[in-house]
């Protein structure tokens, strides 16, 4: 008996392989055909065309000496790759490689739960199978006529398929472009060719952004000077700010300085994840000519007024700034997200006197990041319960987890709220203007999903849809000549993170080659 488990010819593997690849780790992509209600006919259809293309590659691919390599390195990446599938519905492209990359260890001690145990022991019972099993060959004329044979009959079976279906899988593909994403191991092959050649692929020279830097300083007290503060939040989405219009008052502690605040609508995020939001959001180029390649090729706001000679400060509690900082000074706090925010701006007052000279300080939140949400506020911040403190979400209610990831919002909103007092005395010697976005939104299970980094073109709209917000006490209003009410007339037009390159330098009376009039939201309400 053991024998038998331990031999089996190639073409035997081929076929059982393709099948446990099919039914086990493409399982979360077709859990979402049933999930777009096109029939169990068609999921089935789905499933043996599937089927049919994988015994096609893999007859071509399972070669001897060869196989054994190829299927080690399979089972491990399809096995990491189905258990983020399964517990959180996450789509696998580029983006995701580039987000797994990039994670630090706190993110990754997060992620790996006791949930991933089944996993992991099946992951290696499998691999210890594989090391002793014995795979047999025929001769290599036989070998390749029973290979031929089998890519035929495969061929023609999801031929048959394919060609009286093409139309509507077409036009279905088309409709839900982000199930490419869900197939494995194509997924996850492809996005690792297309993050190597993003990698690899450079652009011909260093975009240089302060050779020609104008200053035009038009605000009335020039002895006065400016204090920008750029809080960029984490994974906050507006749909859960009351700020926006939601029905828990999660940003209460924000309520008391409202007067002083313009608040917008609709702000759309650069992309879905932190890897590429929060460069793009410094950067020059919008959200459509971005690549995350062209963040190491390319000067950024940061350094625009670090030339100007404004001291310019990166203040990080998350998982860094994505190379945003590289030329500027840096603060890390929290390292793997073992404190709070708050401890960012903790005698921030003190230290913008010692500076001395205009500045522009950015803080980079750990905010609402998950999946541990119930981890990124203090216990006495804890307003909504109960709460979910599983990353597995399966294992809560969608109210447990709802109110963990309000918590967060709450949470932040004294965090900013706190800073704001501490600035606040400073206004008699700053001109003071706060902005607040987060890199990207959130989604809690609706539509299935959860977290964050869905391929943008198809992400949820809570994905996208981030809260933005400017306090500007009235002392810098006047003194930087800003017609208030023009400002809060804009409050509901639709802009995006491709308007705060040009804001920032519009704020800061700054003009470079790169600097667009029609997308800085504060030229146009400066009064002549």
């Amino acid at each position: 008996m053991l024998k038998k488990i331990l031999t089996i010819s190639s073409r035997q593997l081929i076929l059982a392989y393709a099948v446990i690849s099919v039914l086990l780790f493409n399982s979360v992509f077709l859990k979402n055909l049933h999930i777009a209600e096109v029939g169990w006919l068609n999921i089935v259809g789905a499933a043996i065309l599937l089927y049919c293309m994988e015994v096609i590659v893999y007859s071509l691919l399972f070669v001897k000496y060869i196989t054994k390599p190829l299927l080690f390195l399979l089972l491990i990446g399809n096995t990491i790759v189905l258990y983020f599938m399964s517990g959180y519905n996450a789509a696998i492209d580029k983006i995701m490689i580039i987000n797994a990359i990039q994670t630090d260890k706190g993110e990754v001690g997060e992620l790996l739960q006791w949930n991933m145990l089944p996993y992991g022991i099946l992951l290696i019972l499998a691999l210890l199978w594989l090391i002793k099993v014995k795979i047999t060959y025929q001769s290599l004329r036989l070998e390749i006529k029973a290979r031929i044979i089998m890519i035929l009959s495969a061929g023609i079976i999801g031929g048959i398929i394919f060609g009286t279906n093409f139309k509507k899988i077409a036009d279905f593909m088309d409709e839900n472009k982000e199930l490419r994403y869900y197939i494995v191991p194509s997924n996850y092959i492809g996005s690792v060719v297309s993050v190597a050649k993003i990698m690899i692929k450079a652009p011909d020279k260093v975009k240089i952004l302060t050779k020609d830097i104008e200053q035009i300083p038009y605000w009335k007290d020039t002895n006065r000077k400016n204090l920008f503060i750029m809080i960029v939040g984490e994974t906050a989405r507006a749909y859960s700010f009351s700020l926006s219009g939601y029905t828990r008052n999660t940003n209460e502690p924000l309520n008391k300085y409202r007067q002083d605040m313009i608040v917008y609508d609709k702000m759309y995020s650069c992309g879905t994840s932190t890897a590429v939001s929060v460069p793009c959001i410094f950067s020059p180029y919008p959200r459509k000519q971005f690549t995350q390649k062209l963040t190491s090729y390319s000067e950024n706001i940061l350094d625009v007024f670090e030339k100007s000679g404004y001291d310019v400060i990166w203040k990080d509690a998350n998982s860094g700034c994505k190379g945003v900082c590289n030329r500027v000074k840096t603060q890390i706090y929290c390292e793997y997200g073992s404190c709070m925010d708050i401890e960012m701006h903790k005698n921030f007052a003190q230290e913008v006197k010692a500076s001395g000279k205009n500045m522009l300080v950015v803080f980079h939140q750990r905010g609402s990041h998950g999946p541990l949400y119930y981890k990124r506020y203090p216990a006495e911040f804890e307003k909504y319960t109960p709460v979910c403190r599983s990353a597995n979400f399966k294992d809560c209610t969608q109210e447990e987890l709802t109110n963990a990831y309000d918590n967060t919002i709450y949470y932040t909103s004294y965090v900013i709220a706190d800073l704001i007092k501490e600035v606040k005395p400073l206004e008699k010697d700053y001109n003071i203007v706060l902005l607040y976005t987060s890199d990207h939104g959130e989604t809690l299970g609706e539509g299935g999903k959860f977290l964050h980094g869905a391929p943008y073109e198809n992400a949820p709209a809570k994905q996208k849809e981030v809260p933005f917000f400017i306090w500007m006490p009235k002392s810098t209003v006047e003194n930087m000549n800003y017609d208030w009410k023009c400002l809060q007339s804009h409050q509901k037009d639709e802009i995006s993170h491709d308007n705060l390159f040009h804001s920032l330098l519009g704020l800061g009376g700054l003009k470079i080659e790169d600097y667009d009039k029609g997308l800085d939201i504060f030229t146009r309400c400066r009064k002549k």
